[in-house]
């Protein structure tokens, strides 16, 4: 029972640790003059625009009643 407790700890320390992907693909950065100039996006070419930039913010609130 023990060692079986120590394995779901370990599972659950280890799968924290790697659920965030740190190798992003993306670059940021000022929009150069080659992304504002683009007329077609070669991986969606019927896409009618490209999203360059988007930011969200989240907020949760928490009610304990």
């Amino acid at each position: 029972m023990k060692n079986l407790a120590l394995l779901m700890f370990a599972l659950c320390l280890f799968t924290g640790a790697f659920s965030q992907d740190k190798n992003n693909s993306f670059q940021f950065g000022k929009p150069t003059q080659e992304e504002f100039s683009m007329n077609s996006y070669s991986k969606d070419t019927t896409a009618p625009a490209v999203i360059l930039y988007e930011e969200m913010v989240v907020y949760y609130e928490i009610n304990q009643q």
